[in-house]
């Protein structure tokens, strides 16, 4: 029986049909095991092959490429990382904060660029974020 995933999934919805591949059937030899075929898995398959070519990489996914959190973000890349700035500095301080913005705004400029040097159809537009006040605090 064929499982419908295109619910559970903003690209799957959105970008057709995908096919996964068969699963796993016997011993398999590799350099590294990633488990979990979302946005992390992906690219760590991603890098690690485009530092090492020969490296035998297999990335394990319990249901099909994207089905967790990866394929559910409703296609957003954002600089927010789950604490408020203002929480983050009083439990960290103010320059973790400000880096790990930094490190934020890296991932998206990264997307960008993997979808520049691969010719990726995808509907990605760098717009900026914009975060709005909505109290005086």
């Amino acid at each position: 029986m064929s499982v419908d995933y295109t619910q559970k999934s903003y690209w799957l919805n959105s970008y057709g049909p995908y096919t996964p591949s068969a699963p796993v059937d016997g011993d398999v030899s590799v350099d590294v095991a990633i488990i979990g075929g979302g946005y992390t898995g992906l690219a760590t398959a991603y890098f690690l092959r485009k530092a090492e070519p020969t490296m035998k990489v297999a990335i394990l996914e319990g249901e099909i490429v994207g089905y967790g959190a990866s394929g559910r973000n409703g296609g957003f890349a954002m600089t927010l990382f789950g604490l408020e700035p203002a929480v983050t500095a009083m439990l960290f301080g103010k320059q973790r904060m400000v880096d790990a913005h930094h490190y934020c705004e890296r991932s998206v400029d990264l997307v960008r660029d993997l979808i520049r040097e691969h010719n990726i159809q995808s509907d990605f537009e760098y717009t900026g974020f914009l975060r709005l006040a909505t109290t005086p605090g």
